[in-house]
This record gives structure tokens, C-alpha cells and sequence, in this order.
């Protein structure tokens, strides 16, 4: 009995040792980071601003339309109170021309314009707007699904435009999430950027720089 006793003892302590290994083997790390500098306005011709962000890819409007399938996002003006600001929108809704109100259509300045609008591929990215602080940098160090999902929006609707300024300054939490038509989620940390107070500054490159993490 005793030794029958001492053998269960054995095996159940085996046992918890075994679930602990397993249950302490640190999560994968599916996070990948980047940075892209100098992303210029899309109504500048032959500007950097389409934006693959899956790979941490720039494309000019011409150059993106031999990779048409791979543009996420492009950067640039719209109208906002009768005011124009510095937007980020997926290339769904950068490809509409947008009742005039859109750069991004007509970035190359060919007449005919030649530009997103020409496109047959428009891909709906989904856009979700920070509405308080995000840890950026842990979520970077970490390099994990369930320290992006500790943040990811859950509950509130994604768009296809978002707007980086109000009066060109740059909004109070500079955060983006997305999630790529391929599946991939991330976010977008806008950096601060140098405010351009000429009286149309909407026609400039005004470039701006961004941090991005990405599902691998």
C-alpha cells in the first residue's frame, strides 16, 4: 500500500511539474516592427504615399499601380470644414475621387489624371481610431498577438479615412489601428511632425514619419 502510495505521489508530481513547463513557455512572438520617414503628400507628383503595410513598402501613385494589390493606405489632404488636413485613407475610398475632395485620385497630375483613380484594385483596409493613449513601445517589446489584442479595438467601427491634424497639429493620440485586406493587424504611431502654416500648405509634401507594428 505504501509503495503504491509513493509511485502515485511520484506520477502526480510529475504530472504538475509537466503542466507547469508547459504552461510557462513564453508566447511566439508574431509582432513585427518598422519605420517609414518621409511619406510625402499624394497631390505632389511622383511623391512617396501609398503605403503596403504588411511589408513597410512606399509606392509613388505610378509605381503603385503595378503593385495595386499590395497598397493598403495612402497619405495626403482632404477637405474638413472648410479646412484641408493632413488623412490617412484606405485605397478603397483614395480611389473614388471623392466628389473632388480627394489628392489622392489625381496625385501624378497627368491630365488625364492617371492616379488612384485609375486603379482596379482597391483595397478596404480597415481603419480603427485611438480614442485614448496607446503603450506603443510595450506592445513592441513584447512582440505578441495578446499584447496587440490587449488594445485592439473591439467595439468600435472602422473607417476608411483618418485624419492625422486639426489645423495641421497633430492629434492628441497618435495612433492608428488596421487591419490589412490579407488579414494582418497592426497600428500606427504617427510622429510629430514640423506644422506647415502657409496659406496652402495643403499643396506641399509635407512629409510625415511613422512607427508600425504588424502581424508577421
Amino acid at each position: 500500500m505504501k509503495n503504491k502510495t509513493f509511485f502515485l505521489t511520484i506520477a502526480l508530481v510529475l504530472i504538475m511539474t509537466f503542466s507547469c513547463k508547459k504552461d510557462s513557455t513564453p508566447e511566439a512572438k508574431t509582432i513585427k516592427s518598422y519605420s517609414l520617414t518621409n511619406i510625402k503628400n499624394a497631390y505632389v507628383q511622383n511623391t512617396k504615399c501609398g503605403i503596403d503595410l504588411g511589408h513597410g513598402k512606399l509606392y509613388s501613385v505610378i509605381e503603385g499601380q503595378s503593385f495595386q494589390d499590395s497598397i493598403d493606405i495612402a497619405y495626403g489632404y482632404m477637405t474638413s470644414s472648410s479646412r484641408y488636413e493632413r488623412v490617412f485613407l484606405s485605397t478603397s475610398y483614395a480611389g473614388c475621387r471623392c466628389g473632388g475632395s480627394s489628392y489622392f485620385s489625381y496625385g501624378d497630375v497627368n491630365i488625364p489624371a492617371t492616379g488612384y483613380s485609375s486603379y482596379s484594385v482597391r483595397n478596404e483596409t480597415k481603419l480603427y481610431v485611438a480614442t485614448s493613449s496607446v503603450n506603443f513601445d510595450s506592445i513592441a517589446k513584447a512582440g505578441t498577438k495578446s499584447a496587440l489584442d490587449r488594445y485592439f479595438p473591439t467595439d468600435s467601427y472602422s473607417t476608411d479615412e483618418v485624419f492625422l491634424a486639426s489645423q495641421d497639429i497633430l492629434i492628441t493620440n497618435p495612433y492608428i489601428f488596421f487591419e490589412t485586406v490579407k488579414g494582418k493587424r497592426g497600428i500606427i504611431r504617427v510622429k510629430p511632425f514640423v506644422r506647415n502654416v502657409n496659406t496652402d500648405y495643403q499643396y506641399g509634401e509635407n512629409p510625415v514619419g511613422i512607427d508600425v507594428l504588424v502581424e508577421k
